[in-house]
């Protein structure tokens, strides 16, 4: 009876385990903001992802400072200090694309993750994601990318669900 119960617990546990895992991929819900650096860079930026459009502004201390990017599935703009915009192609910013690109699968898809410590892996439409998590609090630190041999890494200062502002009249 004790082999029994023995062999029941070690095929039954790694199910156990494997129910345990967080995750991460829950927590993103659009909109969303986003304080992230790239890997190697100490000059974050900010990001706010929706549906529709995203939107990256670097602040102080950051080479691009005053610079605030738009993109859309339509067409892809820069602008500097709100004066001057003009539109740019699509893969001038390939990093902050990565990024945005990697949230919205992330928040669409049904993927299942492959986990290991700390870090939950998905495969989504030719995109390798890589979520970095604190396994205790659950909180997202982070997130890698690779698709077409490009590799982004970015480390997030702050991950949060993001409030659509209204203009007064009704409208966002």
């Amino acid at each position: 009876m004790k082999k029994i119960l023995f062999l029941l617990v070690v095929i039954l546990l790694p199910f156990a385990s494997c129910q345990a895992q967080p995750d991460p991929k829950e927590q993103f819900a659009l909109p969303l903001k986003i304080t992230a650096a790239l890997d190697g860079s100490d000059s974050p930026f900010d990001a706010v992802i929706t549906e529709a459009v995203s939107e990256i502004s670097f602040g102080s201390g950051h080479i691009l400072a005053g610079t605030r990017l738009n993109f859309s599935e339509e067409k892809h703009t820069a602008s500097v200090d709100g004066i001057f915009t003009r539109e740019v192609k699509k893969g001038t910013f390939p990093a902050q694309e990565a990024l945005v690109k990697a949230v919205k699968l992330l928040a669409q898809s049904d993927e299942k993750a492959i986990y290991s410590d700390g870090e939950a892996k998905y495969t989504i439409d030719e995109m390798t994601i890589i979520v970095y998590y604190d396994k205790d609090t659950e909180a997202i630190l982070g997130i890698g990318t690779e698709e077409n041999g490009r590799r982004f890494k970015f480390s997030f200062a702050s991950f949060e669900p993001y409030e659509t502002q209204s203009n007064g009249a009704g409208q966002s």
